[in-house]
């Protein structure tokens, strides 16, 4: 089983999207690394990200680009 499944992510400010902020990491490593990011964002004046949170890490799906050959 794997243990490194875990992101932490936020809420891009100008887009709107969730985006994963953090590297792949164990579930508790990652909920000890969030409280030290709020604790070290919380008086900084113009966040990017907001709504920060530990999240499962979601797969990537590739898009394969074929060209047609005539």
């Amino acid at each position: 089983m794997k243990q490194e499944g875990y992101v932490i992510s936020g809420v891009n400010r100008l887009t709107g999207y969730r985006e994963e902020l953090s590297g792949p990491m164990s579930r508790d490593r990652a909920e000890r690394r969030l409280e030290r990011e709020k604790t070290n964002r919380k008086y900084q004046r113009y966040q990017t990200h907001m709504r920060l949170r530990v999240e499962k890490r979601l797969p990537t799906q590739l898009a394969l680009q074929f060209e047609e050959y005539e």
